[in-house]
């Protein structure tokens, strides 16, 4: 189901397996505050729903908004995503090197201040991601 498209992200839920697929949409003329926005809304329905599977789709990476930006906005993003009930985030990274070696050092980072038991891996492909969501004999990593 459908939880929220416009021309920024699109959610999609499967409430039979509990699992949210987010998908940023390439755009050269966003801005920190709508890529903001995006991550807000994200969060409100993790937390409204209840979901504990998050699938993070950002190949299309947001070239309309600084590194820095990208870096600050995400600090909150990681902060808040880990204050949900939220129990496996996979993720599809972009190819912006400097982008994913943030992320990397973020999640360790909120990993180790934050008293979350959230899994967090990176993938490369889609069908992997979902296999290893949806996978409940592995209970790390």
């Amino acid at each position: 189901m459908t939880l929220h498209k416009d021309g920024l992200i699109v959610m999609e839920y499967d409430v039979a397996t509990d699992t949210l697929v987010a998908k940023w949409i390439a755009s050269k003329t966003s801005n920190s505050l709508e890529l903001g926005y995006t991550m807000k809304l994200l969060v409100d329905k993790v937390r409204s729903y209840d979901i504990k599977k998050l699938l993070l789709d950002a190949r299309e990476d947001v070239v309309g908004i600084t590194d820095e930006e990208y870096v600050e906005i995400n600090v909150k993003f990681a902060h808040n995503l880990a204050t949900t009930r939220l129990v496996r985030v996979a993720r599809l990274g972009t190819t912006n090197i400097n982008r994913e070696n943030f992320v990397k050092s973020l999640v360790e980072d909120v990993q180790s201040s934050t008293q979350t038991s959230l899994i967090y891996k990176e993938f490369n492909n889609e069908a992997t991601a979902l296999e290893w969501l949806q996978d409940n004999s592995a209970q790390h990593g």
